[in-house]
């Protein structure tokens, strides 16, 4: 299977090579466009009245093609068809460092990039790990699993996030409407200008079965988010592509 791969982490940050690696030890095709450096917290953000810019970068023996982009990981998506000679039949975003649950997913990056990817007829699938990136075994397990749940389920971006200690279980589970609770502590700098910083804690356990939870207990999160209608999967032209592998 041809598979692009991104993330919001930079092209060089440890979860995406550990995919990338999973990807090629089970023999599929792999390329790679990336951000150049952190775009944490940037959702579905993308590059206006300016152009980008992708560099050949050297990341892991056995990749297609990777290249490091001076933009958000939505832009990686939408440029995708400028570089690559032939189409993803899939895009994988991750391994993100650190949980997307909840309504964090309308704010990362990594699921913001999944969501360009089925905003262009791709299916997608969004990793992320809530402390370190999970053993070779347990991403053999999971990572076909969730790309096949991907292609079928078109229009949805498919969510997953391994918990501090994964394992072999899985629980697709909706997103929890309220876990956490976030507060700002203020404090004036000079006169009239002022440091913020947020803070964030748990909401209390009500006892749903959501996302959040089954992350918190040690199972592997799955969730489904719609993004689209399947029938309105848009045609993407490609502008001065006989430039693309000069």
């Amino acid at each position: 299977m041809r598979i692009l791969v991104t993330n919001d982490d930079g092209i060089r940050a440890q979860g995406l090579l550990a995919l990338c690696g999973i990807l090629l030890d089970l023999g599929h095709r792999v390329s790679v466009i990336a951000p150049a450096q952190d775009q944490s917290g940037r959702s579905q953000a993308i590059s206006v009245h300016m152009p980008l810019y992708a560099r050949r970068e050297f990341v892991l023996p056995g990749l297609d093609e990777t290249f490091a982009v001076d933009g958000t990981p939505a832009d990686c998506i939408r440029i995708h068809a400028g570089l690559l000679a032939d189409v993803p039949e899939l895009v994988l975003s991750g391994i993100n460092h650190g949980a997307n649950l909840g309504a964090d997913v309308f704010r990362s990056g990594t699921v913001g990039a999944a969501r360009e990817a089925v905003l262009a007829g791709l299916p997608a699938v969004a990793f992320s790990a809530l402390l370190e990136v999970p053993s070779p075994e347990i991403l053999r397990c999971h990572v076909p699993e969730a790309a096949y749940l991907a292609i079928a389920s078109p229009g949805y971006v498919i969510n997953v996030n391994f918990p501090v200690v994964p394992n072999l279980i899985r629980v697709i589970a909706p997103l929890a409407a309220n876990g956490y609770h976030d507060a700002v502590e203020t404090r004036e700098v000079t006169d009239g200008v002022y440091e913020l910083r947020t803070h964030r804690t748990l909401a209390p356990d009500d006892g749903d079965v959501t996302d959040l939870r089954a992350a918190l207990t040690g199972y592997v999160s799955v969730s489904r988010l719609p993004v689209r209608d399947p029938a309105s999967a848009p045609s993407l032209a490609v502008f001065g592509a006989a430039g693309r592998h000069g």
